[in-house]
């Protein structure tokens, strides 16, 4: 095969995992301050270890929080709205989405993560009220999801907030490559075989 008809195949392959990975634009998410990984941090005598981790997939119990926090700086440095789609997690960086989706209902929705925690034992994610209003337990307070990292959408608020470059290996790297590719607008690609 040519290096012509390769690169053809390759924005085919592309064409269609960008189809397939949904409509969500940029314009969904707002523009951040910044992106972080964050440092190693202690809550509780309990270590955390913040790290960039594209195949993220968790199941476990997910709480919300709300009143408290309305109008408090998050740890990426936005203020903390309960309206808003939100989401708070241990250790991936700010920001970045994930779908989370409610294993009792089946209701599943993309949130933007922008804060550390929950800290409470057994949880995996806080989510903003509104979010567990739509997801089904507001009233509840809890519920077992399963929480997946979004990578096309990741990467898109990611660059919004001004990350250069980010790391991948494994299968994600041709959907991160198209992805990055239909961000930014280009279709050059240099693969040395």
């Amino acid at each position: 095969m040519s290096l012509g008809s390769s690169k053809w195949a390759l924005m085919g392959v592309c064409a269609v995992t960008l189809a397939s990975s949904g409509n969500a634009s940029l314009d969904d998410w707002q523009s951040h301050h910044r992106y972080m990984i964050g440092q190693p941090y202690r809550i509780a005598g309990n270590w955390y270890y913040p790290k960039e981790d594209w195949s993220y997939d968790e199941t476990g119990i997910a709480s919300w929080y709300g009143e408290q926090f309305q109008g408090r700086s998050t740890a990426d440095g936005e203020t903390f709205d309960l309206k808003n789609l939100t989401a708070a997690h241990r250790t991936l960086p700010l920001p970045v989405v994930v779908r989370v989706t409610n294993l009792d209902n089946g209701r599943s929705l993309k949130l933007r993560v922008n804060d550390r925690g929950p800290f409470a034992e057994g949880r995996i994610i806080d989510v903003s009220r509104r979010a567990a209003r739509l997801l089904g337990f507001e009233r509840s307070g809890v519920a077992k999801v399963r929480v997946k990292i979004d990578v096309t959408d990741s990467l898109k608020v990611a660059a919004a907030a001004g990350r250069g470059s980010i790391q991948l290996s494994g299968p994600l790297v041709l959907a991160v490559a198209c992805a990055m590719m239909a961000a930014i607008g280009t279709w050059t690609l240099v693969i040395d075989v």
